[in-house]
């Protein structure tokens, strides 16, 4: 059995004209949270933020392949990404006759030929819906300034013929 009563709570007064009472009561329910349990001024409600969360394989995989390392070549302290260096590796072993490497180059190859193109295709269909929007905007633009450009002349033939004047 619950009754329905208000809940008061006393707070200190934030009124300097009440200096008679030190304490104030505080009615406290729906929308009117206890004093000590409201966030303090200048304080964040979440003081430890949100949480950062997992990173993905994709993200992972991107960020180790592309971390740098210092190697010697050619005599040479030269710094390099991991995928570049992979790379080279997979590349210096196809040379050198290994059938898994070749097979491996030319799938790499062949991978980022497909991408190049798809690339291609979609920056060209990009190109081409620019083109033919700026096309379409250019006519429009086109045939107002040739209607008005007539709409001008006919305007200044309709004055020369009522004022008898000729050019």
């Amino acid at each position: 059995m619950t009754t329905d009563h208000q809940r008061t709570e006393k707070i200190p007064s934030q009124n300097p004209k009440d200096k008679l009472c030190d304490e104030v009561e505080y009615d406290v329910g729906y929308g009117k949270p206890p004093q000590h349990t409201r966030f303090k001024k200048g304080q964040s409600g979440n003081p430890a933020g949100r949480r950062k969360g997992r990173a993905n394989l994709g993200t992972l995989l991107n960020s180790v392949l592309h971390a740098t390392v210092q190697i010697n070549e050619r005599g040479k302290r030269v710094t390099k990404s991991k995928l570049e260096i992979a790379l080279t590796q997979v590349a210096n072993k196809a040379a050198t006759g290994d059938l898994k490497a070749i097979a491996m180059i030319t799938r790499l190859a062949q991978f980022s030929e497909d991408i190049t193109r798809s690339e291609l295709e979609l920056r060209l269909n990009a190109d081409q819906q620019i083109t033919k929007e700026m096309a379409r905007a250019l006519g429009a633009r086109m045939v107002l300034d040739l209607a008005q450009n007539c709409a001008f002349q006919q305007s200044d033939i309709t004055h020369q013929n009522q004022t008898g004047e000729r050019s």
